[in-house]
């Protein structure tokens, strides 16, 4: 009889201590709902204004993305950049979230294709200094270098993709090895340009200009360089 009255006592203790936490809960949730009511706002406010931004850079994304697309579009059969599609680029530039240089390396591309290379270099040097991705960066300093050996500045060429050899992928040395030698060939430094050819025969015999390199090194032997 003495065990039951313990077991019975026990579980009533257990009931009251559940009830007293419970109340205590409820009076402090009573005392406080004022700054937990403000909390939880602020947490709402602060969840629905990271939806809304992502929302609104997606929207963004997509609208520069269209500006580029209509103006690559219709500078294809035009000698010169349209004036309003530059402006549209460049107010792009100023908007756009994070400076990512997306709008600078297109205008750098307008620039290069329509010879004004002095332009297109500002434009690509804008990209190298923004946020950009490493691959926009990898475009923009590819541009700089095809605006030197546009305008006949060979050794600024050399120099700057000289520079941009370490840490590339393998698809971008390609491109700047071949380029490499074609800037040598263009010095008159044929000794220089065999080099960088031979070495883009060893490292990528894969090449879709395999057969030109090939080719440029044969002539160089009968040469004797």
């Amino acid at each position: 009889m003495s065990i039951y009255k313990r077991i019975y006592k026990k579980k009533l203790k257990g009931a009251d201590e559940l009830e007293t936490t419970t109340s205590m809960l409820i009076s402090y949730l009573h005392k406080n709902s004022k700054p937990i009511i403000f909390i939880t706002l602020i947490i709402l406010i602060l969840i629905s204004s990271w939806g809304g931004l992502r929302f609104y850079k997606d929207n963004l994304a997509e609208k520069t993305s269209k500006e580029i697309y209509y103006a690559l579009k219709e500078l294809d059969p035009l000698k010169e950049v349209p004036p309003e599609k530059i402006e549209k680029l460049k107010k792009l530039e100023g908007s756009y979230l994070f400076k990512s240089g997306y709008s600078n390396l297109y205008l750098g591309h307008f620039y290069y294709k329509n010879g004004k290379y002095e332009d297109a270099i500002k434009e690509y040097k804008k990209v190298i200094e923004s946020e950009s991705s490493q691959l926009r960066k990898d475009m923009a300093s590819l541009g700089i270098g095809y605006s030197y050996e546009a305008m006949g500045q060979y050794k600024e060429a050399i120099n700057l993709f000289s520079k941009n050899l370490n840490g590339k992928d393998e698809n971008l040395k390609e491109e700047i090895y071949i380029s490499l030698g074609r800037f040598y060939e263009k010095l008159g430094d044929n000794k220089s340009a065999l080099e960088k050819y031979q070495i883009v025969i060893e490292k990528f015999p894969q090449s879709r200009n395999i057969e030109a390199i090939k080719e440029k090194i044969w002539k160089f032997k009968i040469m004797n360089i």
